[in-house]
């Protein structure tokens, strides 16, 4: 099955609570339950965008146009 769509939100920057460092993170709305989610940016450039969905699991969601 090819991966939904997952439409892009924004970018957001929050603070790693361990270290302090700031996290890159792209928030998403997943097109099935219209729920949002946010992701760290360089998790998605590891798996070449492509993620499974949080919500519904079997299906992948494609992650794409973010900052």
């Amino acid at each position: 099955m090819d991966p939904l769509k997952a439409q892009y939100v924004k970018f957001i920057e929050v603070t790693d609570p361990d270290t302090g460092a700031e996290v890159e993170l792209e928030v998403y709305k997943d097109p099935e339950s219209g729920a949002m989610f946010a992701i760290d940016s360089t998790f998605l450039e590891q798996v070449r965008q492509i993620i499974p969905s949080p919500f519904n699991p079997g299906n992948d969601l494609l992650c794409e146009g973010g900052e």
